[in-house]
Parts: C-alpha cells; sequence; structure tokens
C-alpha cells in the first residue's frame, strides 16, 4: 500500500468539502482523471447524476456536469468547476440522457463482479499516483490493464466528455 491518499480516501475527503455540498443532491463520482497542475499530482474527479428507469440495463446516464480536483500530496481541492458554466460543453443539455447503464463491455457482471473490478481499479489508480508523485516508471504491462479496465467500466456515453476535460489522460488510457 502506498503512503500517499488512496483514491477511496480521496473521495471521502471530497465527500466532506464545500465544492461537494454546493452539487445538487444525486450526482455521483465517475472514475478519476489523473493530470498534473503546477507540479503536483491532481485527482480531477467527475460527477453526473443518473435515472432508474426500472427496465433492466436500461438506467439512463447524463453528461458529466461537475469536476472537483484534489491535489494528492497536498491533500486540498485545486479546482472546483460546473461544466454548464464552461464553453466547451455550451451546447451539451446536461437534463439529457447521454447514455445508459450497464453497457455492453460489463454486461456480463452481476453486481458483486462489478464492484471487484471496481475496487481492483482503484488499487491500480493508487499505484499509479504513487508512480506519478515519485516520478518512476510505472510497468508497460501493468499500465495496459489499468487502460483495459478503466476502458471496459467507464460508460462509453461518457467518454467523449472525458476527452475534451483531459484529453492526455484520454489519449494516453481510454483512446
Amino acid at each position: 500500500m502506498s503512503q500517499y491518499r488512496s483514491i477511496n480516501e480521496i473521495f471521502k475527503e471530497i465527500r466532506s468539502s464545500k465544492p461537494y455540498y454546493m452539487m445538487p443532491m444525486g450526482y455521483v463520482s465517475g472514475y478519476p482523471m489523473l493530470t498534473v497542475k503546477s507540479s503536483r499530482v491532481c485527482v480531477a474527479v467527475p460527477y453526473y447524476k443518473y435515472h432508474i428507469t426500472g427496465e433492466v440495463d436500461q438506467t439512463e446516464v447524463y453528461p458529466i456536469r461537475y469536476v472537483i480536483t484534489y491535489a494528492v500530496e497536498d491533500g486540498v481541492i485545486v479546482a472546483s468547476e460546473d461544466l454548464q458554466k464552461n464553453k466547451a460543453f455550451a451546447q451539451v443539455d446536461f437534463n439529457k440522457p447521454v447514455g445508459t447503464f450497464r453497457h455492453d463491455s460489463i454486461k456480463s457482471l452481476n453486481k458483486h463482479q462489478y464492484a471487484e473490478k471496481q475496487q481492483e481499479l482503484y488499487g491500480m489508480y493508487d499505484n499509479l499516483i504513487a508512480a506519478m508523485i515519485e516520478n518512476r516508471d510505472y510497468p508497460i504491462e501493468q499500465l495496459q490493464q489499468f487502460k483495459d479496465l478503466l476502458s471496459t467500466l467507464v460508460p462509453p456515453s461518457l467518454k467523449p466528455f472525458y476527452q475534451v476535460l483531459h484529453p492526455h489522460f484520454y489519449r494516453s488510457f481510454m483512446a
């Protein structure tokens, strides 16, 4: 285990922050984007809402609306953004679903299996963050495993948002 905050600890710290409480109720975290701001390794956590329709695999997924960016080593929030106020997302209707959950790549997983895959990915995030902070190489095969699992779990309908929000992260791990 790393000496740095884990992704789960970061989620917990964000959930107790003012920017989180400023969001309307009903938003859930997506998979974080890793970035470097002012020489600090940061985790940018996207938030979106969903609507359960009552039909299997037809939960409506809405666009990413908020992003809270957290500096890992400092343990502070360095940015909070409502994408509805961002010109890059001016054409997005945040009240209209962009896709459904469960998408094809995870339909074979039950709830327990999905949760296991999610925790496996979070462990990979922890290791990758530690490598970034320590400025050390991360094994190429582990990077590929991270990329494969992240691409499997992120709903395809949200990937264009990741691409606009953090193009380098998207190209490195989702394209």
